[in-house]
């Protein structure tokens, strides 16, 4: 079977937060709340820059525990306030090569009532199995750390 990103399945995972789908929505789009949980631990969100509205692009860099910097970028290509997030998705980390595929990221936020909302993730255009394993792994853990942001700490 070959390993292009049209043979691939998209990820998608389903998470239940603990938020309204407007707080989860500036998550995802709010500088200062994209640095709290879209990096994997050990490493660090250093910089964001986000243009949040349709066309506008983010830009996100992150520094590894050995100092390295890994890049994610893209654009907007749909957003819904409180309801839905499109965005193209390029992950650049140092010495290795541009992907070739075009990848694309869906978030569809519902509301179950005040609080929780639900969040479903669509990753699609990953270009091989093992870069498709690594972001299923990435984003379990994101979406755990995106969770504990509205945590109650009584």
């Amino acid at each position: 079977m070959p390993n292009d990103a049209a043979s691939l399945p998209a990820i998608e995972l389903t998470r239940v937060i603990d938020a309204p789908a407007a707080s989860i929505y500036r998550a995802w789009t709010d500088p200062l709340l994209i640095r709290h949980w879209l990096a994997e631990p050990p490493y660090k969100v250093e910089r964001v820059l986000t243009e949040a509205h349709t066309g506008g692009i983010y830009r996100i860099q992150v520094r590894g525990t050995e100092g390295r910097e890994y890049a994610i970028g893209g654009e907007y290509l749909d957003l819904v306030p409180g309801r839905r997030i499109v965005m193209s998705w390029d992950y650049r980390s140092p010495g290795a090569p541009p992907s070739t595929t075009a990848q694309c990221v869906t978030v569809r936020l519902t509301e179950l009532g005040a609080r929780p909302s639900q969040l479903d993730l669509l990753h699609e255009g990953i270009g091989d199995l093992a870069a498709r394993e690594r972001m299923i792994r990435a984003w379990t853990v994101l979406l755990e750390k995106l969770d504990q942001i509205y945590v109650k700490t009584d």
